[in-house]
């Protein structure tokens, strides 16, 4: 079939299609044609994409920052008859990541009210212990693992302080 015949039979030729903004494409089947978006699916399109965008920034802003970032990270050394430190202070809903080493032999950490119970032994490699800081008070530290004769009086606090709103 020669070009003029393509175009009086109603099939446009590659070179039409061009001139009136569509685009014949390699990968289609010859005589099908790739047309160009209108203004008005350009105009949805980028609404939407802004729209989405939009969204996905608001719940970012939104977010809770003691939530959205990583644990706070305190270091406790655990050694006969004491915390070290032996008062801990956090925010009410922080994420708390406690890495706690015995300097002189078995011992334990407990915190009761956020579930916190940990047996410790002698060694160079503290423990990780990651708990969410959920209600505000003074909670105490507790050794969970009979150390001696000091054990009942070793204690430490935990101070979850009220988060400002």
């Amino acid at each position: 079939m020669a070009p003029a015949d393509a175009v009086s039979r109603g099939t446009p030729r590659s070179a039409d299609l061009q001139v009136r903004g569509f685009q014949a494409s390699p990968l289609l089947i010859p005589g099908q044609v790739l047309g160009r978006p209108t203004l008005f699916a350009d105009s949805i399109a980028v609404a939407g994409t802004a729209l989405l965008l939009g969204v996905a920034a608001m719940s970012y802003a939104h977010q809770d920052p003691a939530t959205a970032s990583a644990p706070r990270v305190i270091e406790v050394v655990v050694k006969r008859f004491a915390f070290e430190p032996a008062r801990i202070e956090v925010t009410e809903g922080e994420r708390v990541r406690l890495m706690v080493k015995s300097a002189d032999g078995p011992h334990g950490i407990a915190i009761k009210k956020f579930k916190v119970s940990q047996a410790l032994k002698r060694g160079d490699q503290p423990v990780s212990i990651e708990f969410t800081a959920a209600a505000a008070g003074e909670f105490p530290i507790l050794c969970s693992e009979y150390c001696g004769e000091g054990h009942d009086d070793m204690k430490g606090m935990l101070v979850v302080t009220v988060k400002e709103r």
